[in-house]
């Protein structure tokens, strides 16, 4: 089980790498040493209540995003979140797996087969959940930011993906069809 300062360490460095900030970027932001940004994401030092609001600000979130985040690693940490259903990519070779039906089987739609494949630029490969905003994916894929917005519907109706919770941006990676263990 993950002390609460783990988890939000943990958030901290993932917001700040989802927003592709450094350490130093983020701490300027918040008017911080990097080294306390640092201890945080180490869990060395609590990461203050009073500071998350701007923390989130800078890194491109809202604080529920991080109180959700917070909620969901809190709950996989004491094994309260049930494990992944059937098909969902947890590994390597499942990644794999998910790829190679994309290809074969994806959307007809260019811009939302390209849409897939970008969504693993934003695979963590600890939790094996996607989470990236659609500006960030829409500069990934080289797509306006508009049309990446018209699709946004479509790709997540996919068989592909599925959402976790109720997280605009934070979803799973799915081998539809597939079981676990063939």
């Amino acid at each position: 089980m993950k002390t609460n300062s783990e988890i939000y360490g943990m958030v901290v460095r993932e917001f700040r790498k989802r927003a592709g900030l450094t350490q130093g970027q983020l701490a300027k932001l918040i008017n911080v040493r990097q080294a306390t940004v640092s201890r945080w994401e180490r869990s060395e030092r609590e990461v203050p209540l009073d500071l998350v609001g701007d923390i989130t600000t800078a890194c491109g979130f809202f604080y529920d995003d991080f109180l959700t985040r917070v909620d969901e690693l809190s709950a996989a940490s004491l094994n309260e979140t049930p494990p992944p259903p059937t098909g969902q990519v947890t590994s390597e070779a499942t990644l794999t797996a998910w790829t190679t039906r994309v290809i074969a089987d994806g959307p007809d739609d260019p811009n939302l087969k390209l849409l897939l494949f970008v969504l693993q630029n934003y695979v963590d490969k600890t939790s094996w959940v996607v989470s990236g905003t659609i500006p960030q994916i829409a500069l990934s894929a080289s797509l306006p930011t508009g049309m990446v917005e018209d699709l946004w519907e479509e790709l997540l109706g996919s068989p592909f993906i599925e959402r976790v919770g109720s997280g605009e941006w934070v979803l799973r990676l799915v081998v539809p069809g597939e079981v676990e263990g063939e």
